[in-house]
């Protein structure tokens, strides 16, 4: 069973993303493996069975944290 911190995340197989395990699942399962392939369909997470609003909503909001500079 994958680690997750204190708001049910997990590191995946794409470098730098902590999402729920479902959200893992689901990228797996449709063969979303690269963060460039998630850039891309990012605008249509919801259309993805198991996707709903929120869990496309939070995947979102991790290619933001990903993408945005460092503030240390």
């Amino acid at each position: 069973m994958p680690r997750l911190d204190e708001h049910g995340h997990c590191p995946g197989p794409i470098g730098g993303l902590r999402l729920p395990p479902k959200a893992w699942y689901v990228l797996r399962r449709e063969n979303i493996t690269k963060i460039s392939k998630l850039h891309a369909i990012a605008d249509r997470l919801e259309r993805f069975e198991g996707i709903g609003s929120k869990m496309a909503q939070a995947i979102r909001a991790e290619l933001t944290r990903i993408a945005s500079p460092r503030n240390d």
